[in-house]
């Protein structure tokens, strides 16, 4: 669905999104805050399971195409509470050892000899990446010392704005240009609950 709530440009913003399709509630939080929410929606709809994650596209096509970076992506297997949500979205504080957490990549974990291959931090299994979205050789300013949020790397939509009290950090991040995409497959597969999920990333 639309949410008509727009992203800055050039500027790292934290995006979280959940689901419940028992109600059909879709939430959006941009920097811990709520942005959207809308209920009723697909009610009953279930993920499908045993696909592949798409990241920075709605499919294969390129027709929707995010242009910009992205970085430490989770996806949960329920609705992730606001306590939560506003702890993740002031810096990197994940392990991988997180109750429901069933995703993690922060892209540092990447075989040297092809760089497709990630590393999923919660159970250490392999996610091969297809697309042609490609990882920035070099960690970049998510937030910068004074606490504001620092476009790095030429800028992104993707994470900050959460004032004086963030910390300072880098992280690796994911670029996408025009009509790329990020078509994420793990093995073994996901184990994501169907009626439930959410998804964070910088």
């Amino acid at each position: 669905t639309e949410t008509g709530v727009p992203l800055v440009a050039n500027t790292w913003q934290h995006v979280v999104l959940t689901r419940a399709s028992k109600d059909g509630t879709v939430t959006l939080y941009i920097d811990g805050n709520k942005a959207f929410s809308v209920s009723k929606l697909r009610i009953g709809a279930n993920l499908e399971q045993g696909g592949a994650f798409m990241l920075g596209n709605t499919g294969d096509n390129g027709a929707h195409a995010f242009v910009g970076f992205m970085a430490e992506v989770s996806v949960w297997k329920c609705v992730v509470t606001r306590e939560v949500i506003r702890k993740i979205s002031h810096k990197p504080v994940l392990t991988g050892s997180e109750d429901k957490l069933c995703l993690y990549l922060n892209f540092k974990g990447v075989s040297e000899d092809d760089s497709s291959v990630l590393y999923d931090v919660t159970s250490e299994r392999e996610a091969q990446m297809k697309g042609r979205a490609s990882i920035l050789q070099h960690p970049v300013d998510i937030r910068g010392e004074s606490g504001s949020a620092a476009g790095g790397a030429g800028g992104a939509a993707g994470g900050g704005g959460v004032g004086a009290a963030a910390v300072a950090f880098h992280s690796v991040a994911l670029r996408f240009e025009e009509r790329s995409f990020g078509r994420i497959a793990t093995s073994p597969p996901v184990d994501i609950l169907r009626d439930q999920v959410s998804v964070g990333f910088w």
